[in-house]
């Protein structure tokens, strides 16, 4: 049955697929769309991490002026099966950005930065609440699928 099929898939899922795979898929996915790979597991010697952080030149913005012409990302990856309750991965982000945009600070050329929690699970409500009201970025693992099919 269906059903049979599909809990042997997630088994299997469970079993080859580390954190470290899922970090590579994540990153292939931002590549492909045009951003670069400035960092993978940046720490703040704080005890906080970003997965990755990506950049990317802005079009025209960077002909014009390359101080100001890029975007950077900070992207959070959690392999979680279920349901995403834990507040670890919004604080993580909110540490990490707050960390390295104050190092920056009014010399950094990145004015446009975004946090970005990722999930091959799915998110609870209060995670979204929370994201939201943080200016979080969630991708689910639906999505993350999805992204993968377009990308890949």
């Amino acid at each position: 049955s269906t059903r049979v099929r599909s809990s042997a898939a997630s088994d299997v899922y469970k079993r080859q697929v580390r954190p470290n795979d899922v970090e590579e898929i994540v990153e292939h996915i931002f590549i492909k769309q045009g951003y670069l790979v400035e960092s993978k597991n940046s720490y703040d010697k704080k005890g906080e991490d970003s997965d990755r952080t990506f950049i990317k030149p802005l079009p025209i913005l960077s002909e014009i002026n390359d101080e100001i012409g890029s975007c950077r990302v900070y992207v959070q990856i959690k392999k979680k099966d279920g349901e995403y309750d834990e507040d670890e991965g919004i604080k993580q982000l909110e540490k990490i950005v707050a960390t390295k945009e104050n190092i920056e600070g009014k010399d950094n050329k990145f004015n446009n930065f975004y946090k970005v929690l990722v999930c091959t699970g799915e998110f609870s409500s209060r995670i979204k609440e929370l994201a939201q009201e943080k200016n979080i970025i969630l991708i689910d693992g639906i999505q993350l699928i999805r992204m993968c099919l377009k990308n890949i």
